[in-house]
């Protein structure tokens, strides 16, 4: 605070001769004027500081000892302004600057939305955008709980949205619906296929007729469990077929990818462009457009403008960097590819049979020409039982 003070008022930093500097500091006592920093040096120099105001009677202050003082430096915004007293073009040019920085303080120059998860960030802006905020909206005109309830209506899947003005920053949270469970329709007929290939291993079938056993083969699209029921009491009726239906699967895949693969070799040469992003157009500040006829990686570091208190400008620095590589031929290690393809092979096989169990797995390995062959076989036991609606 002291710091702050010092600079709106200004200061003065003096240097006091004498033999006994005492004499000018009770001066300063007795007619109150503050100072500090005081520091008295080896050859009986001594200095301190004292509010610029003070400074105007420096030489009758020290009339009535024995000392010899004079104004080493001044500082803050009063001796600042004071030396533009002759500037007014530069003067005016920062009142003009610092009236545009407040006039665009109260405007929205960035949006972030947080929450989302399904919904994309461009369906919650677009919806923003009919509503009226959007970059460069007048931040006191967002009425928070009018776009709530008019974001909401056309969202629908939305539970609950916000817009928090920060500065010059709009923060939208949002909180999505949690989707409604899947309601079994009890009533309507339906009968259980095959939804893979495989030998019967298991039925538990809950309504319906069971339409094989267990040791069949079955192919995609058989009927496991059928939807016609008979009793004595009821006759012949249609029902809502359900079963889980276990059976023994095998998948057989192939994997393969070249041994020869091009390397970057960084040279250490790089080079550095930087452009500026105002109110959305890209102002380039260079002339060539990178390196030529080279390859080279490209790093682009987009920077926002953020002034003290957390106010965006709308304004962006752009830097793109450069690094310089030369592409070198180079041949993987077979293990190491092997690996590679196995890991692929191993992923894949989980996505087919997702909750199965894997009874058996093992690899293949052919290698030919410089082309590295992985092929994975597998028996799993799978729920392949699926529920389909009758026509």
């Amino acid at each position: 605070m002291n710091k702050v003070t010092n600079l709106l008022r200004g200061s003065a930093r003096l240097e006091i001769r004498g033999q006994f500097p005492e004499q000018f500091i009770n001066t300063l006592a007795v007619r109150g004027i503050e100072f500090w920093k005081f520091r008295k040096h080896k050859d009986g120099r001594a200095e301190l500081s004292i509010p610029l105001k003070a400074a105007a009677d420096i030489e009758r202050l020290a009339s009535g000892t024995d000392c010899e003082v004079k104004i080493l430096r001044k500082s803050g915004l009063p001796h600042f302004l004071y030396g533009l007293r002759r500037r007014w073009a530069l003067f005016a040019g920062m009142i003009l600057c610092l009236i545009a920085v407040t006039a665009l303080s109260l405007f929205v120059w960035e949006i972030e939305i947080s929450g989302n998860e399904t919904v994309a960030d461009n369906e919650i802006l677009s919806v923003l955008d009919e509503l009226g905020v959007r970059i460069g909206t007048f931040g006191l005109s967002i009425d928070q709980q009018d776009i709530r309830s008019r974001a909401l209506a056309k969202i629908e899947e939305l539970s609950w949205l916000t817009v928090n003005i920060s500065g010059t920053k709009a923060e939208v949270i949002v909180r999505e619906r949690i989707p409604k469970p899947d309601i079994v329709d009890e009533k309507t007929p339906t009968i259980v296929i095959a939804s893979k290939n495989g030998v019967i291993t298991k039925m538990n079938v809950y309504r319906g007729l069971p339409a094989v056993n267990i040791g069949d083969t079955v192919a995609v699209g058989d009927v496991l469990v059928g939807a016609e029921l008979s009793s004595l009491n009821s006759g012949d009726r249609i029902v809502h077929a359900m079963a889980d239906i276990y059976a023994r699967t095998w998948y057989d895949f192939t994997y393969e990818m070249p041994l020869n693969y091009k390397s970057k070799q960084y040279t250490g040469a790089t080079d550095k462009k930087r452009a500026v992003i105002l109110f959305g157009k890209r102002i380039n500040l260079y002339l060539s457009t990178g390196f030529s006829d080279v390859f080279c990686d490209k790093i682009i570091k987009n920077s926002p403008v953020v002034l003290p208190g957390g106010y965006h400008l709308p304004v962006r620095i752009v830097t793109e960097v450069y690094e310089e590589y030369e592409s070198e031929e180079e041949t993987m290690e077979v293990s190491e590819a092997e690996q590679i393809l196995k890991a692929c092979l191993a992923q894949r096989l989980d996505e087919l049979v997702g909750d199965g169990e894997k009874v058996s797995v093992s690899y293949k390995t052919d290698v030919s020409e410089n082309i590295i062959k992985v092929t994975i076989s597998a028996e799993c036991i799978e729920q392949i039982g699926k529920i389909q609606e009758l026509p």
